[in-house]
């Protein structure tokens, strides 16, 4: 009986379990988030789309997040986190999922909307969890483990995502072209006459020598100024290109070594050529032919694009089941919750009361410490602190700081692959590594933030043991953001974005903690109204980069990001985290 009595006086573990699950949602979060930026030049050419419209699907999703984040959080505040995250989880995983049905730009805009809208909510409503489920002197640490799981979302989903594309196109789906997989014939057109020595050269004149001679009078006629042919002349096109194709001896002689082929091709190319059937072939061929003239040929991996939305988003809705059935909005409303758990949650001495018997079930009613019951029926809403908010310096101060830091952070998960396509031409494979480097070394950042963020305050206090580490990380981001000026290959490069990643993620805890040192019953309101600065910044930036690319080149866009964060660390120190938004919200004390 004693040892038994003693058992039950130590604290439950559901805490951690809701943890967990938490920072799920987070993975699933940044997934399906990301999942679109790496996909969006297999999307753009599938749906010949420019990249104006392209800018515009990236930063549609953004504007919506940020529309969404005050409304949807003081939804979270107001019908808890059970309901509305396991809402908000079918919802985007729904609208992911029918990404893959999309068919025109319309359509595009429209699912991205509604992908932004449905995540909006989740960060803010994943605050008040932590609020609710984690000692006071955990929040920062527990805050930095969610974050750390969108970042491992957004780690995963370049690399899974490459991966599953490549998977759904095996070998055996045709490689042979058909008349939407020629992009640009004028380019094509200039780039088979070439006169240079190069290895794409050499590639081009094996193709002129395959082509039968009927298809090849058509083909190296010159152009007309539209460059459009009729559909005869298309035909010929399509019929010399699949004749070269289908050539075995099609890449003899031709320096390979040149080329930055996909793993697929090299391991055909690496084959003997007696071993290789004709599908491997006509793969291998491709695979090449795409490589020497990526502005002209489709990439026949895009026709996975439309299965990997569709396989994300059916994930996220099974998940959502599972977190509905096992998530409570509070410790006292949870089953598996022992007193101990509660007490040690809500910064109480441990009680002594068991839970009484019969009691195994998740969703029953939860006895208090002292004997009553409490079935989670009454519920407090809060309104939404409008005027306490537009009052606060701090509030401003950490909105802009994240407006800002966004800006440059977005790009990592928006551009990102392109500029590795467009500056490097990185195949895909390797190109899902890199893209997935800055988010995975960002990572450690994560975890270590929340520890440092407790330490700091800790050590100098609640003021400066918050707003320090914000600002000299924006200090580090834009030393990163200035030495990718200094650097010309493409994992040189990726690593100083990985030091940039490191940066931002190292002050996320802080931000997160901010909120709930100073938000209390409206933590997930405030949040929102962040997040929701955060992410006009997260809106803007590839539209912003679009413009500045086109105006400056890339280094411009660098050093103008640089000059932002800057500014974003100068106005990190005025943050105060001792000053509560709404005084009588405050529910903690600060550390000493």
């Amino acid at each position: 009986m004693v040892h038994q009595a003693a058992q039950l006086s130590q604290p439950s573990y559901v805490r951690f379990v809701i943890l967990a699950l938490t920072t799920a949602v987070a993975i699933l979060l940044y997934l399906d988030r990301i999942c679109l930026s790496f996909a969006e030049r297999y999307i753009k050419e599938d749906l010949r789309l420019s990249d104006g419209d392209m800018a515009v699907v990236l930063s549609s999703f953004f504007w919506a997040y940020a529309l969404a984040q005050v409304p949807s959080g003081w939804l979270s505040d107001r019908f808890g986190a059970r309901l509305m995250l396991a809402v908000f989880l079918v919802g985007w995983s729904a609208v992911t999922g029918f990404l893959g049905l999309a068919t025109a730009l319309v359509a595009l805009l429209a699912l991205r909307l509604g992908c932004g809208l449905f995540q909006a909510g989740a960060y803010p409503a994943a605050a008040g969890v932590v609020g609710n489920w984690i000692p006071f002197r955990r929040r920062g640490l527990a805050s930095s483990i969610v974050s750390l799981g969108g970042r491992t979302g957004g780690a995963l989903a370049p690399v899974l995502t490459a991966y599953l594309m490549v998977a759904f196109v095996p070998v055996s789906v045709s490689s042979l072209l058909g008349p939407d997989d020629l992009l640009d014939l004028q380019k094509l057109h200039k780039d088979l006459h070439s006169l240079g020595e190069d290895a794409k050269t050499q590639f081009a004149r094996r193709i002129v020598a395959a082509i039968p001679p009927e298809s090849a009078a058509v083909m190296l006629r010159p152009l007309g100024p539209t460059a459009v042919p009729d559909p005869g002349e298309l035909r010929h096109w399509v019929a010399g290109l699949n004749a070269a194709l289908q050539h075995p001896p099609l890449l003899a002689g031709v320096d390979l070594s040149e080329f930055d082929l996909p793993q697929e091709a090299r391991r055909l190319i690496e084959r003997e050529e007696a071993q290789l059937s004709i599908q491997e072939i006509q793969r291998r061929n491709r695979l090449v032919l795409e490589t020497a003239f990526p502005q002209s040929i489709r990439k026949i991996y895009g026709l996975g694009w439309r299965q990997v939305m569709i396989v994300y988003g059916v994930a996220g809705v099974l998940f959502a089941v599972v977190f509905w059935w096992f998530f409570r909005d509070t410790p006292r409303q949870h089953q598996a919750c022992n007193p101990a758990e509660i007490a040690l949650i809500e910064g109480r001495p441990s009680p002594p009361t068991p839970l009484p018997k019969g009691e195994g079930r998740f969703g029953g009613p939860t006895p208090l410490p002292g004997g009553e019951v409490n079935s989670g029926a009454r519920r407090e809403h809060p309104r939404f602190p409008l005027v306490p908010i537009l009052t606060s310096p701090s509030v401003w101060c950490i909105s802009l700081v994240q407006f800002f830091t966004n800006i440059a952070w977005v790009f990592l998960i928006t551009w990102f692959p392109r500029y590795l396509v467009d500056e490097y031409q990185v195949p895909v494979e390797e190109r899902g590594w890199m893209t997935s480097v800055p988010i995975l070394v960002g990572m450690a950042g994560m975890f270590a933030g929340g520890w440092w963020t407790d330490y700091m305050v800790h050590r100098f206090g609640l003021r400066w043991g918050r707003c320090l580490p914000l600002a000299l990380t924006r200090l580090s981001m834009a030393a990163a953001l200035v030495l990718v000026v200094f650097l010309d290959t493409p994992w040189a490069v990726t690593f100083a974005f990985a030091y940039l990643a490191l940066s931002t993620d190292l002050g996320t805890s802080s931000v997160w903690a901010y909120n709930l040192d100073v938000g209390g019953k409206y933590v997930g309101a405030i949040l929102g109204w962040g997040n929701m600065f955060g992410n006009f910044g997260a809106a803007l930036s590839p539209l912003l980069v679009q413009g500045l690319q086109r105006q400056l080149d890339w280094h411009g866009v660098f050093l103008v990001f640089a000059f932002m964060m800057f500014f974003a660390s100068f106005l990190a120190l005025f943050i105060d985290a001792t000053k509560p938004i709404v005084r009588e919200a405050a529910t903690t004390t600060p550390c000493p």
